[in-house]
Protein backbone atom coordinates (compact mmCIF):
# COMPACT_ATOMS: atom_id res chain seq x y z
CA UNK A 1 0.00 0.00 0.00
CA UNK A 2 1.59 3.17 -0.73
CA UNK A 3 1.77 6.03 2.05
CA UNK A 4 -0.28 9.43 1.29
CA UNK A 5 1.48 11.39 -0.79
CA UNK A 6 3.89 9.29 -2.50
CA UNK A 7 3.97 8.55 -5.86
CA UNK A 8 3.21 4.93 -7.01
CA UNK A 9 5.96 3.26 -9.51
CA UNK A 10 5.50 3.91 -13.05
CA UNK A 11 3.80 0.74 -15.31
CA UNK A 12 6.39 1.50 -17.96
CA UNK A 13 8.76 0.84 -15.88
CA UNK A 14 11.05 -2.23 -17.34
CA UNK A 15 10.61 -5.19 -15.17
CA UNK A 16 13.97 -7.28 -14.23
CA UNK A 17 15.25 -10.48 -15.95
CA UNK A 18 13.81 -12.35 -12.27
CA UNK A 19 10.38 -10.70 -12.59
CA UNK A 20 10.48 -12.07 -16.44
CA UNK A 21 10.99 -15.59 -15.52
CA UNK A 22 8.72 -15.97 -12.76
CA UNK A 23 6.23 -14.74 -15.35
CA UNK A 24 6.95 -16.55 -17.93
CA UNK A 25 7.51 -20.14 -15.87
CA UNK A 26 5.14 -20.44 -13.36
CA UNK A 27 7.24 -22.02 -10.38
CA UNK A 28 5.52 -24.92 -7.95
CA UNK A 29 3.97 -28.17 -8.35
CA UNK A 30 0.77 -28.05 -11.10
CA UNK A 31 -2.38 -30.26 -9.72
CA UNK A 32 -1.87 -32.56 -12.26
CA UNK A 33 2.01 -33.22 -13.95
CA UNK A 34 1.71 -33.54 -17.97
CA UNK A 35 5.09 -35.39 -18.52
CA UNK A 36 6.42 -36.23 -21.97
CA UNK A 37 8.36 -39.83 -21.92
CA UNK A 38 9.70 -41.81 -25.07
CA UNK A 39 6.92 -43.85 -26.52
CA UNK A 40 6.97 -47.53 -24.38
CA UNK A 41 8.26 -45.39 -21.44
CA UNK A 42 5.85 -44.90 -18.09
CA UNK A 43 6.81 -42.34 -15.72
CA UNK A 44 5.62 -44.08 -12.10
CA UNK A 45 3.46 -42.09 -9.84
CA UNK A 46 6.39 -42.07 -7.57
CA UNK A 47 8.17 -39.35 -9.48
CA UNK A 48 5.28 -36.97 -9.61
CA UNK A 49 5.49 -37.42 -5.95
CA UNK A 50 9.01 -36.77 -6.05
CA UNK A 51 8.24 -33.58 -8.35
CA UNK A 52 5.29 -32.39 -6.02
CA UNK A 53 7.40 -32.72 -2.53
CA UNK A 54 10.22 -30.54 -4.33
CA UNK A 55 7.64 -28.21 -5.50
CA UNK A 56 9.20 -28.54 -9.45
CA UNK A 57 7.03 -26.80 -12.05
CA UNK A 58 5.62 -28.96 -15.16
CA UNK A 59 8.31 -27.22 -17.34
CA UNK A 60 10.94 -28.15 -14.22
CA UNK A 61 10.17 -31.83 -13.61
CA UNK A 62 10.29 -32.42 -17.38
CA UNK A 63 14.04 -31.72 -17.66
CA UNK A 64 14.57 -34.22 -14.54
CA UNK A 65 12.57 -36.96 -17.05
CA UNK A 66 14.32 -35.53 -20.30
CA UNK A 67 17.79 -35.99 -18.13
CA UNK A 68 16.55 -39.11 -17.09
CA UNK A 69 15.88 -40.76 -20.26
CA UNK A 70 19.12 -39.41 -21.60
CA UNK A 71 20.84 -41.18 -19.18
CA UNK A 72 19.42 -43.96 -19.68
CA UNK A 73 19.67 -44.38 -23.43
CA UNK A 74 23.41 -43.73 -23.02
CA UNK A 75 23.63 -47.02 -20.78
CA UNK A 76 21.82 -49.02 -23.37
CA UNK A 77 23.92 -47.98 -25.73
CA UNK A 78 27.00 -49.14 -23.44
CA UNK A 79 25.57 -52.33 -22.43
CA UNK A 80 24.43 -52.81 -26.22
CA UNK A 81 28.08 -52.28 -27.33
CA UNK A 82 29.65 -54.58 -24.42
CA UNK A 83 27.54 -57.20 -25.48
CA UNK A 84 28.02 -56.88 -29.35
CA UNK A 85 31.97 -56.89 -28.28
CA UNK A 86 31.55 -60.46 -26.34
CA UNK A 87 29.62 -62.17 -28.95
CA UNK A 88 32.07 -60.73 -31.38
CA UNK A 89 35.01 -62.10 -29.72
CA UNK A 90 33.03 -65.60 -28.92
CA UNK A 91 32.57 -65.61 -32.85
CA UNK A 92 36.37 -65.23 -33.24
CA UNK A 93 37.73 -67.76 -31.60
CA UNK A 94 35.19 -70.34 -32.60
CA UNK A 95 36.49 -69.23 -36.27
CA UNK A 96 40.17 -69.98 -34.98
CA UNK A 97 39.39 -73.12 -32.53
CA UNK A 98 41.70 -75.82 -34.23
CA UNK A 99 39.38 -78.69 -33.61
CA UNK A 100 35.91 -76.57 -34.69
CA UNK A 101 37.31 -73.66 -37.06
CA UNK A 102 38.43 -75.32 -40.55
CA UNK A 103 35.10 -77.50 -40.51
CA UNK A 104 32.87 -74.94 -39.40
CA UNK A 105 29.87 -75.27 -42.02
CA UNK A 106 30.22 -79.03 -41.34
CA UNK A 107 30.08 -78.15 -37.60
CA UNK A 108 26.63 -76.20 -38.05
CA UNK A 109 25.20 -78.38 -40.05
CA UNK A 110 25.68 -81.23 -37.66
CA UNK A 111 24.21 -79.22 -34.49
CA UNK A 112 20.84 -78.47 -37.16
CA UNK A 113 20.31 -81.82 -38.19
CA UNK A 114 20.80 -82.80 -34.71
CA UNK A 115 17.87 -80.22 -33.48
CA UNK A 116 16.15 -81.66 -36.30
CA UNK A 117 16.18 -85.25 -35.14
CA UNK A 118 14.37 -83.75 -32.17
CA UNK A 119 11.18 -84.02 -34.05
CA UNK A 120 9.52 -81.42 -32.72
CA UNK A 121 9.88 -78.04 -35.25
CA UNK A 122 8.80 -75.95 -32.48
CA UNK A 123 10.68 -76.68 -29.92
CA UNK A 124 13.87 -76.85 -32.13
CA UNK A 125 13.16 -72.98 -33.55
CA UNK A 126 12.31 -71.68 -30.09
CA UNK A 127 15.62 -73.18 -29.06
CA UNK A 128 17.69 -71.67 -32.31
CA UNK A 129 15.61 -68.43 -31.53
CA UNK A 130 16.97 -69.00 -27.78
CA UNK A 131 20.61 -69.01 -28.76
CA UNK A 132 20.44 -65.83 -31.30
CA UNK A 133 18.57 -63.80 -28.79
CA UNK A 134 21.43 -64.25 -25.61
CA UNK A 135 24.01 -64.92 -28.11
CA UNK A 136 25.02 -68.51 -26.55
CA UNK A 137 25.57 -69.90 -29.81
CA UNK A 138 28.05 -67.49 -30.62
CA UNK A 139 30.34 -69.20 -27.18
CA UNK A 140 32.74 -71.29 -28.61
CA UNK A 141 32.22 -73.84 -25.22
CA UNK A 142 28.30 -73.87 -26.33
CA UNK A 143 29.43 -74.62 -29.93
CA UNK A 144 31.70 -76.98 -28.83
CA UNK A 145 29.46 -78.99 -26.61
CA UNK A 146 26.24 -78.89 -28.66
CA UNK A 147 28.80 -80.30 -31.56
CA UNK A 148 29.74 -83.18 -29.65
CA UNK A 149 26.39 -83.83 -28.46
CA UNK A 150 24.89 -83.78 -32.32
CA UNK A 151 27.79 -85.98 -32.72
CA UNK A 152 26.05 -88.89 -30.54
CA UNK A 153 22.77 -88.20 -31.76
CA UNK A 154 22.86 -87.86 -35.40
CA UNK A 155 24.12 -90.77 -38.08
CA UNK A 156 27.31 -89.89 -39.75
CA UNK A 157 26.52 -89.42 -43.27
CA UNK A 158 28.63 -91.91 -45.15
CA UNK A 159 28.37 -93.49 -48.79
CA UNK A 160 27.74 -97.39 -48.39
CA UNK A 161 29.19 -98.92 -51.75
CA UNK A 162 27.90 -102.49 -52.58
CA UNK A 163 25.54 -104.18 -54.91
CA UNK A 164 22.55 -106.56 -54.60
CA UNK A 165 23.23 -109.67 -52.64
CA UNK A 166 23.67 -112.81 -53.80
CA UNK A 167 21.28 -114.23 -50.95
CA UNK A 168 18.28 -112.03 -52.02
CA UNK A 169 18.47 -113.15 -55.59
CA UNK A 170 16.84 -116.64 -55.24
CA UNK A 171 13.45 -117.68 -56.26
CA UNK A 172 11.15 -118.58 -53.51
CA UNK A 173 11.68 -122.34 -52.32
CA UNK A 174 15.29 -122.23 -53.75
CA UNK A 175 18.32 -123.06 -51.07
CA UNK A 176 21.72 -121.61 -50.92
CA UNK A 177 23.56 -122.31 -53.51
CA UNK A 178 26.00 -125.14 -53.40
CA UNK A 179 29.56 -124.24 -52.71
CA UNK A 180 30.91 -125.10 -56.25
CA UNK A 181 27.67 -123.27 -57.68
CA UNK A 182 29.38 -120.02 -55.12
CA UNK A 183 33.20 -120.44 -56.46
CA UNK A 184 31.45 -120.85 -60.26
CA UNK A 185 28.33 -118.95 -60.87
CA UNK A 186 28.32 -119.62 -64.42
CA UNK A 187 28.87 -123.20 -64.28
CA UNK A 188 26.51 -125.17 -65.90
Amino acid sequence: MASPGSTPPPTDAPKTEAALLNEAVPLGAPEKYELKAPEGVVIPESASNLFKDMNLSNDQAQKFVDYYMTQVQEQQKAANGSALAIRESWRAQVKADPDIGPRLPAVRQTISSALDVIGDAKLSQQFREAMDFTGAGDNPAFVKTLYKLAQMVTEPRRHVQGGPSPEGQKRPGQGPPSAAKALYPNLA
